[in-house]
Parts: structure tokens; sequence; C-alpha cells
């Protein structure tokens, strides 16, 4: 069996695409692992934000506190717009 022009690049299509195909796969994966990751996290952010509302705390405080426990901090817009959705009964 020979290998023709034909059968050469069908072979190299078959390879590049299965290697593209696991690099989207791949990719996939992680975004989707990092948006699992995140979505948690913004719901444990939530919670604790609906917490220390009910204690009474402003929405400087709260962004101080949350940003000391977790590391990570909501910016200031998204704490004071849950704030006020937690204050108004959302």
């Amino acid at each position: 069996m020979t290998l023709t022009y034909q059968r050469f690049t069908s072979v190299l299509l078959l390879i590049y695409g299965s290697l593209f195909l696991s690099g989207i796969y791949y990719c996939l994966r992680v975004f989707w692992s990092a948006a699992a990751r995140m979505s948690k996290l913004e719901l444990e952010q939530r919670t604790n934000i609906k917490f220390l509302v009910k204690l009474g705390k402003s929405g400087n405080e709260i962004r101080e506190i949350s940003a000391s426990l977790r590391g990570y901090a909501m910016k200031k817009t998204a704490v004071y717009r849950w704030v006020k959705y937690i204050i108004e009964g959302r």
C-alpha cells in the first residue's frame, strides 16, 4: 500500500482534528470548573452579606469583613447592590 498525497493529508487532518478537539475539550473543562468554583464562592459571599446585613453592618464594613475572611472581595458596587436587594427583601 503506497501513501498517496490524499491519504497523507487525510491522516494529517485526522491527527490535527483530534488534537484540536481534545484542546477544545480541555479548555471547556477548565472553564466550567472555574465557573463552578466561582459560583460557589459567590453564593457563599451572598450568604455572608445577608447575615451581616441582618446584624446591621454597613456596605463598607461588609466588604472589609468579606475580604479579610476569604481573600476574595466582591466589587464595592456588587456588595452595595446585594445589600440593597437584601434590605428590599428580594
